[in-house]
């Protein structure tokens, strides 16, 4: 136990933060902990809000060296990439040079099919050989994560319908997670209302609102990819995913 105590407190974390609260929340945790933190912040997807909790550096996609050395400046050992980024176009990305050499090595190790899973695993893979170690945010963010016990969660029960429906879904969703082009399905009346591609969970939900028909709501089923990475792009559903499939009639 001992042991455990100190390696924590040898802990120094850059966090590379992109959209979305969960960045907060592993801040949150650093603080509450005194683990030393460094948020690299990603301009256009990071909150403002950010820079108020730290020491912090903005920087836009392409600029990789100045990201890595600022992680390495704090003495960084730990490495969390978090939140939410939209896949830009190279032409926007004027890159330098150590960006340039991450494109190289993206490009040498890919396959067929570069989707999401790939490319962060990719990324993850040469900030490691920058002489970080990558981690999960599951592993700060423990007191976060809902327990793995099957049921219902809240006083509303699938019915025997809904259960095919989900079934259909995840058959789905393990399927489109093969080909590493999305995470969430969603399914109304045996009948696939849509698949998640570049888009995004709430573009989907939005989508299959428009989409749905008369009777029981749609059902947005929502899995990890059987090859998921589990430090990259976690499944997650929060409150405003919640509030979301509410307003469009999706369960």
């Amino acid at each position: 136990m001992l042991a455990k105590v100190k390696n924590m407190a040898s802990d120094r974390i850059g966090i590379i933060a992109g959209g979305g609260s969960i960045a907060e929340q592993v801040v949150h945790h650093c603080q509450q902990q005194d683990t030393p933190f460094f948020i690299v912040c990603l301009k256009g997807f990071a909150s403002e809000k950010l820079a108020e909790y730290g020491p912090h550096i903005w920087i836009r996609l392409g600029k990789v060296g100045a990201a890595i050395e600022a992680l390495h400046k704090f003495s960084a050992n730990k490495v969390l990439l978090i939140g939410d980024v939209k896949r830009p176009s190279l032409s926007s990305l004027l890159p330098d040079k150590k960006g340039l050499a991450l494109l190289k090595y993206i490009s040498k190790n890919q396959n067929n099919n570069m989707g999401d899973d790939k490319l962060l695993s990719l990324i993850g893979a040469f900030i490691e050989q920058e002489g970080f170690q990558v981690i999960s945010s599951q592993e700060l963010l423990q007191d976060q994560i809902l327990n793995s016990q099957a049921g219902a969660l809240g006083r509303f029960q699938p019915n025997e319908e809904d259960l095919l429906n989900i079934k259909l879904g995840q058959q789905a969703a393990r399927a489109i997670g093969c080909l590493d082009i999305g995470q969430s399905v969603v399914v109304q009346q045996n009948i696939i209302l849509g698949l998640e591609a570049v888009e995004g969970t709430d573009s989907l939900i939005k989508r299959c609102g428009q989409l749905k028909k008369e009777g029981d709501g749609p059902i947005l089923i929502k899995m990890c990819k059987p090859q998921q990475d589990m430090r990259y792009d976690v499944p997650t559903i929060g409150p405003q995913t919640i509030e979301l499939m509410h307003k469009n009639g999706l369960s």
